[in-house]
């Protein structure tokens, strides 16, 4: 689940940064460093409550302890865990996706306002240079 996490972001990245690229020459715009996207934390994260949770089913005390005891540890020590850092993963993942084309929007927005303002002083001069006429 993690590998096709970390497939899909290098993927998004990679999207990302073609269209950036893409506007960039076509445009003048998007060109610049985009934020990229990590899920190294996360990695590490669950390898830590990994690593916990075998030291948890290897150790003696789990053995001896009773079925739905353990069972009810697991959850509240490991398992949930595990879920904090997968919803902290998507969570970081979607204001990621939500704010990396921001600054390739602003930019097109600002170049459409700059290309608009150009348009209409050129109408104004072309109406001035009719009535001259």
């Amino acid at each position: 689940m993690l590998l096709e996490a970390v497939e899909t972001a290098n993927e998004t990245q990679e999207l990302v940064g073609v269209i950036h690229r893409k506007f960039g020459e076509k445009y003048g715009v998007g060109e610049g460093e985009v934020k990229l996207f990590s899920l190294d934390q996360y990695q590490f994260e669950l390898e830590q409550i990994l690593t916990e949770g075998e030291t948890f089913r290897s150790s003696l005390k789990t053995t001896m302890t009773e079925q739905s005891i353990v069972v009810k540890k697991l959850y509240s020590s490991i398992i949930s865990k595990i879920r904090d850092v997968f919803y902290q993963a998507n969570q970081d993942a979607t204001e990621w996706s939500d704010s990396v084309l921001l600054p390739l929007m602003r930019q097109i927005k600002e170049h459409k306002k700059q290309t608009e303002s150009r348009l209409h002083m050129l109408r104004k001069i072309s109406n001035s240079n009719r009535r001259h006429c």
